[in-house]
């Protein structure tokens, strides 16, 4: 049994290295459906994401890196024990959608209702995005899950055993569902959803060790219209300016490039190992931005049971 797990292990090391390419992509699709829990760039853990961080950044590259590399390995450091000291948790829902689909929208107008809305990451590791992007994919992705638990823990982690927090409610644009489905969509690349982990594997679940959302938003809009709205966003760009999103905006934008069906596919997997969460769907695309915002914030406020 041991000789056969290891062999399991040789085959799914070589399939997301990305070797044997001459194998064809039936082959390599077939090489990754045993892969269980072993995608190199979803990090279910504290622990593991501090593993990538030291492997890949310390020393990195450039002096700068590695300089935040220390500074989020610290901070990451410091989680559990602030886990242990919180008083109280906030309540957090996490609105996740693709590039395009109105998230940042949907949350402008939420503070009217009470409602604080946060981006992630958030600062101060905002401001490093263009210096992880540049990286290679286990660093880059490591570096957004460590952000995924700093965010809540900012956010959502309370010393302040203030019984009014816990009626206090935060929306984070973004967090694990869009992590993990960014990550194994780059590594799926031009061969597309098949290689994806199976639809059972543990990379889809919520991290043990990160607290629970509420509940989940979940924004979509017709492939049509989150093309013009891309196609829009890139051309109001000024010379030498890029978006946060550029790599996967331009993937987007590509309707020979499977990144779209593969990330549709991902976020579908997400979903369906969290299904016991609720989660409010909608299509911004029929829907005005204060509607938008009101049945966010109602949902916030009164969620159904999962």
């Amino acid at each position: 049994m041991a000789v056969v797990v290891w062999a399991l292990g040789v085959l799914c090391g070589l399939a997301w290295a990305g070797r044997g390419e001459e194998l064809g992509p039936e082959v390599m699709a077939q090489m990754a459906q045993p892969c269980y829990g072993v995608h190199p760039h979803v990090f279910s853990s504290v622990q593991s994401v501090r593993r990538a961080l030291k492997q890949h950044g310390q020393p990195g590259p450039t002096a700068a890196l590695t300089s935040v590399v220390t500074e989020l390995l610290a901070a990451l450091d410091d989680y559990e024990a602030r886990r242990a000291r919180a008083k109280t948790t906030r309540p957090f829902y996490v609105l996740e959608g693709m590039d395009g689909v109105g998230k940042s929208t949907a949350t402008r107008g939420l503070a009217a209702a009470g409602i604080r809305s946060v981006a992630t990451p958030t600062m101060p590791w905002a401001q490093h995005r263009a210096l992880f992007d540049a990286q290679a994919e286990p660093l880059r992705r490591a570096f957004y899950f460590a952000t995924n638990y700093l965010a809540v823990a900012d956010e959502t982690l309370m010393e302040d055993d203030d019984p009014g927090l816990k009626s206090d409610v935060v929306v984070l644009e973004r967090l694990v569902g869009s992590t993990v489905a960014y990550a194994t969509a780059a590594t799926a690349g031009a061969r597309g959803p098949a290689m994806l982990p199976r639809p059972e594997a543990p990379e889809w679940r919520w991290p043990a060790d990160l607290p629970r959302p509420a509940g989940f938003i979940w924004l979509t809009v017709d492939p049509q219209v989150q093309l013009a709205r891309l196609q829009d966003r890139a051309a109001a760009l000024t010379p030498g300016e890029t978006s946060t999103n550029a790599d996967e905006e331009a993937k987007l934008l590509d309707a020979a490039d499977p990144y779209q069906a593969t990330l549709q596919e991902a976020y579908a997997r997400f979903w369906a190992a969290n299904s016991n969460l609720p989660r409010l769907d909608l299509d911004t695309g029929t829907l005005s931005p204060d509607q938008i915002q009101s049945q966010v914030a109602a949902f916030c406020r009164h969620p159904p049971s999962s």
